[in-house]
């Protein structure tokens, strides 16, 4: 089974965890190849996880994503197929093509049967992504079958079953998300984090749990991380959504009540706290010339 330690890898693990499945973590995908210290953090990581359910793991090195211009394809890919219909060309195209030759070998070494291979979206999202099902069941290599786990489950019931089956049976796991992640440690700051915490939140679970640093003032910063920045309002609608759910729960949370009524890329709040920034950074540089 491929495992970054995302949602999508870990809720696949859970699902398959009964047969004790390898985890192949490709490094050169997510990780940098020159990241040695994410990549040992995260074999430390692997150990442990391994350690508590029997399962054992490989890391692949691999220059297969930086392999190409990143950059030049998508803006190719964005001429064949709308920037929001897609999800870039590692993510939408090139990581399922990557990663199952890249351990080919391995698959014929081993006499590999399955390849079990998480589920980026569910089959009913909009946008080309190559992680589906018909893409995924047509590849054979070395006789080896690949299959999609949790293709009928969002993020927000991935996370529901990682934390639900986690405090069932005394699972620690650390959530690997973030995009510009140290040392394979969240940020904690960014958009994907910060949508990942919410999830977690919306489960009735607690962020620190699960790989995050979230302290007190956690909940003002995620706030204002939304007010005043972009994001994909499909995602964060989601999790809204979640939330509304238990509306009556969450009016009482003094944390939390906010997002009942948020209006997500509010282009008038965040223009004018932009143009704030601009002023103020205006103000900084002509004092500092100033002063010398």
């Amino acid at each position: 089974m491929f495992f970054t330690g995302g949602i999508d890898a870990t809720s696949a693990f859970i699902d398959k965890i009964s047969e004790k499945p390898t985890l192949i973590n490709i490094w050169g995908g997510d990780l940098l190849l020159t990241d040695t210290s994410g990549r040992e953090a995260l074999e430390r990581y692997l150990s442990r996880l391994t350690a508590q359910t029997g399962s054992d793991f490989i890391i692949i090195k691999s220059s297969c994503r930086r392999f190409f211009n990143e950059n030049n394809l998508e803006k190719c890919l964005g001429e064949i197929i709308k920037p929001e219909h897609n999800h870039g060309w590692w993510a939408s195209i090139a990581h399922i093509i990557s990663m199952t030759s890249a351990i080919a070998p391995l698959l014929y070494l081993q006499n590999t049967g399955i390849h079990y291979i998480g589920s980026s979206y569910p089959q009913q999202s909009f946008g080309f992504d190559a992680n589906n099902v018909d893409m995924v069941d047509a590849i054979k290599i070395a006789g080896c079958t690949f299959k999609m786990v949790d293709e009928n489950l969002d993020r927000s019931g991935k996370a529901r079953k990682i934390i639900d089956y986690c405090k069932g049976n005394n699972l620690k796991v650390e959530l690997k998300v973030c995009w510009y992640s140290t040392a394979s440690e969240n940020c904690c700051h960014c958009e994907k984090c910060y949508r990942t915490i919410t999830e977690i939140i919306s489960n009735h679970a607690d962020p620190n749990h699960y790989g995050f640093r979230f302290g007190k003032n956690g909940y003002r910063e995620l706030h204002d991380f939304l007010k005043y920045n972009y994001v994909n309002a499909a995602f964060w609608e989601a999790n809204k959504a979640d939330f509304l759910k238990e509306a009556d729960f969450w009016k009482k949370d003094r944390n939390m009540s906010w997002i009942l009524n948020f209006e997500f890329n509010d282009e008038r709040r965040i223009n004018r706290f932009r143009r704030i920034g601009r002023i103020k950074s205006i103000i900084w540089r002509i004092k500092n010339k100033v002063l010398g």
